[in-house]
């Protein structure tokens, strides 16, 4: 329902506690108003997190707490939370969390609300200052420790050891992997238009027709609040009225879902395969592409006790004529994969070029193993070195899984040679 505020002008949204965590507001808001005293003051921090964070327009962001000055239980919370974790965010820079005891949190609580009530016996007036200091006291030494804690972690990971050139190569690795906003809308792109909802320019945004793609992929987009035909932007920031789609946007992952799923267990499923071949004046000779699925397992070795990670990733390999293996970059990958077809081969040769292709894996199978071992031997190498760089401990060991997973083969023929 959020993704409605985006058709109204000025706006209110009125929310229990339950929307402090898990959802993004602030393209719709730019203040947090909290009427009510939560007695944990990391949820005030939760509910401003859903406004103040990244991608908020507004140069500034207001936050306004409202209490009663005649309120006990008011007052209480102020004095005994929230003004001393306020007290401790500023000498740290960082919200500290509650001490787990929190019976003795509420007895302090109800200690103060009954010292703000006030009684006519000065001698109990004495005696509850007495029990209310007490408690203060310990909940204070509770949150002391808590606090020497975080300032403790915040030394250790700000990681000054941890030079950012020592780590930037994985770094750059990782954001390779990922894809960037032009690979989100190349992939949005041509998913919706094989599923006859191409996608329509409208300015510098796009519309999609959300009424044209199957029922399966609209059910899970309503799930997310997408129930009709919209403007989206894959840049940052979006365009008005527009909603950004971004790598982990449901959109993305609803489409990719489908697709995969559709591929594996439909055979007459035409909008993706995980085979096939096509006559092309992009390639001058017959190039197979191979999509494979590399395991690889991290073991780590610290004290008497061993962890094993999985790790995968997906490669890409090209052979050419009759089996010389070429491993692909992505780029390379892209533009193999993004060949314009001149032709439909026969039915009868699209089998023959694919069975010919499988052919050749069998064959070449020792040398896809040693390829396996091989990037299993620089994910290592890249490991140790974050590791080293990080002065962490512990002994490493990868192992690849062999053989590796054949997700597609591409037969890529060239229209001269027919």
């Amino acid at each position: 329902q959020v993704c409605l505020l985006r058709e109204k002008g000025d706006k209110i949204l009125v929310a229990t506690d339950c929307l402090s965590e898990g959802i993004n507001l602030q393209e719709q808001f730019n203040a947090v108003v909290h009427y009510d005293l939560s007695w944990n003051p990391t949820r005030h921090e939760q509910r401003e997190g859903r406004v103040d964070r990244f991608g908020q327009k507004a140069k500034e962001v207001r936050t306004i707490m409202i209490y009663g000055e005649d309120n006990p239980v008011d007052g209480a919370v102020l004095d005994v939370i929230l003004r001393k974790a306020e007290k401790i965010r500023k000498e740290l820079g960082v919200l500290v969390p509650m001490p787990d005891d929190s019976n003795r949190i509420t007895q302090a609580i109800m200690q103060s609300v009954l010292m703000r009530q006030g009684s006519v016996n000065p001698a109990r007036n004495n005696q509850m200052t007495l029990a209310l200091d007490v408690i203060e006291n310990e909940v204070d030494q509770h949150w002391e420790s808590v606090r020497e804690k975080v300032a403790r972690n915040c030394t250790i990971f700000a990681q000054r050891k941890l030079k950012p050139e020592d780590v930037l190569p994985e770094w750059h690795k990782a954001l390779n992997a990922l894809g960037d906003e032009d690979d989100v809308a190349r992939f949005v792109s041509h998913a919706a238009s094989r599923l006859s909802a191409a996608l329509e320019p409208k300015g510098c945004a796009w519309w999609l027709p959300l009424d044209h793609l199957p029922l399966a992929v609209k059910e899970q987009l309503a799930l997310s609040g997408m129930t009709k035909a919209q403007l989206i932007d894959f840049h940052y920031p979006p365009s008005a009225q527009a909603e950004f789609i971004h790598r982990t946007h449901p959109l993305v992952s609803v489409l990719a879902d489908y697709l995969s799923e559709k591929g594996l267990e439909d055979e007459s499923f035409e909008a993706v395969s995980r085979c096939g071949a096509i006559l092309t004046a992009d390639v001058s000779v017959r190039t197979t592409v191979l999509l494979l699925r590399l395991r690889i397992q991290l073991g780590l070795q610290r004290g008497g006790s061993r962890h094993i990670m999985l790790a995968e990733e997906a490669v890409a390999v090209a052979l050419r004529g009759q089996g010389e293996i070429e491993p692909l970059s992505r780029e390379d990958t892209l533009r193999l994969m993004q060949a314009t077809p001149s032709g439909n081969p026969t039915a009868e040769a699209r089998v023959r070029h694919v069975e010919r292709a499988l052919e050749m894996v069998v064959k070449i199978q020792p040398q896809l193993d040693r390829m396996a071992m091989d990037q299993a031997e620089s994910l290592l190498e890249d490991h140790r070195r974050v590791r080293d760089a990080a002065d962490a401990k512990g002994k490493y060991s990868v192992e690849a899984i062999t053989p590796m997973d054949l997700i597609g083969v591409y037969v890529l023929v060239p229209q001269v040679n027919l």
